[in-house]
């Protein structure tokens, strides 16, 4: 499941999203906790780490903006770049004004609701499965570092996490949270009537499901560190962050 960092970010930003799994730091024992999401403790170093990625997300996109969109080299590049640029100045906008501390805790929140909804509905994820998972993010790093486009992309990471072991930890940490979560999607998905495939559910199909997910939760900020933001904020970007969401698509029909 790629790309669950998730979709508020992709309905908002509009931009690439890392994997889930290098969303996360590894807790250590003395880790400070900094808010309870559904019975889930969110340490301070997962909600800076994705603090830091929202950060980079937002000034990749406005530098996009701003060197990228206005000098296409080709007829598609002409299409999809003045789409964007009608498009991402309003988004931009609404990541700014909530600032990255509200972003960042309401990503986490719809995360870690979906992953509770998920365990509430019985889904669970064998010690196979999180072997697996992060297999498969091992060899797509060596697939990146063989491959000359994207050697740079995944030294950057490495660089960015603190290493090769480090990135996989993270991996490992979120594996489960993003399993869980993959799996209550597709169940979600098809009891609304979507195509549960990887690229038939869109923005808006997972504000659907998530909104519900982080209604049926409590959320409690701890002070310990504090944090510049509030539960009601982060609602309050889910809500507004929906409004840019790419809209739902029925389940296609299968023919004969």
């Amino acid at each position: 499941m790629t790309a669950l960092r998730i979709a508020l970010a992709l309905a908002v930003a509009g931009v690439a999203l890392v994997a889930c799994g290098g969303a996360s730091s590894t807790p250590t024992p003395s880790a400070s906790i900094v808010a309870w999401i559904g019975g889930q403790a969110l340490t301070h170093a997962e909600f800076l780490d994705r603090r830091a990625i929202v950060a980079q997300s937002v000034a990749s996109m406005e530098r996009d903006l701003r060197e990228v969109f206005p000098n296409p080299e080709t007829d598609v590049e002409r299409e999809q770049y003045a789409k964007s640029l009608k498009e991402w100045p309003a988004r931009i906008a609404v990541l700014n004004r909530y600032r990255n501390d509200t972003v960042a805790f309401a990503e986490l929140v719809l995360e870690y609701a979906l992953a509770a909804a998920a365990i509430r509905e019985g889904h669970t994820v064998s010690d196979d499965e999180k072997s697996a998972y992060v297999k498969e993010h091992s060899d797509n790093l060596d697939m990146m570092l063989e491959d000359p486009n994207f050697r740079n992309e995944a030294e950057q990471l490495f660089a960015d996490s603190g290493g090769r072991e480090a990135y996989l930890a993270k991996v490992t940490f979120s594996a489960e949270r993003n399993l869980l979560i993959a799996k209550y999607l597709w169940a979600s998905y098809e009891c609304i009537g979507i195509n549960p495939s990887v690229f038939g559910a869109t923005g808006a199909d997972l504000f659907t499901v998530g909104k519900a997910a982080v209604a049926a939760i409590e959320i409690e900020l701890t002070g310990m560190p504090k944090i510049d933001t509030s539960p009601e904020k982060a609602i309050a970007y889910i809500n507004e962050a929906e409004s840019f969401a790419s809209p739902s698509m029925p389940t296609p029909t299968a023919t004969p």
